[in-house]
């Protein structure tokens, strides 16, 4: 069984911009997932979620959020372990997260509340394909 030693979130972005619409509208969030290693316990994922407006579907913000996970294994883990958790396990650690910033951010920006559906990381990026 792998062991999670320590992890660690971050975002490199976030771009918020009020489109001034109102209505009601469909949410058609997109998400790309991106895998690094950085020493051979020590792997990174970025999660860029892109939420965007354009005559076809209309929505009431634009919102960029480029989010990342630090997870550093223990030493007995093997390569054949970290990988798949990265692709699948570390995405449904990471999500909850990310959602709730952006129900946040909407509630800041004093718009309805945005709320991600709940997702399962096996069904959305499968073969390392992008969730739209």
């Amino acid at each position: 069984m792998i062991k999670v030693k320590s992890v660690n979130f971050w975002t490199d972005k976030i771009e918020f911009v009020n489109n001034h619409q109102s209505g009601n509208f469909q949410l058609f969030p997109k998400m790309e997932r991106r895998l690094k290693k950085e020493s051979d316990f020590v792997h990174v994922i970025g999660l860029t979620l892109k939420i965007e407006s354009n005559s076809e579907k209309p929505f009431p913000i634009n919102l960029i959020i480029e989010f990342n996970g630090r997870f550093t294994f223990d030493e007995s883990s093997t390569e054949m372990e970290i990988i798949p958790y990265m692709e699948k396990q570390a995405v449904s650690v990471m999500y909850p997260y990310l959602r709730s910033l952006v129900t946040n951010l909407s509630v800041d920006a004093m718009i309805n509340p945005i709320i991600l559906p709940i997702i399962d990381a096996s069904q959305i990026f499968p073969d390392n394909k992008v969730f739209s």
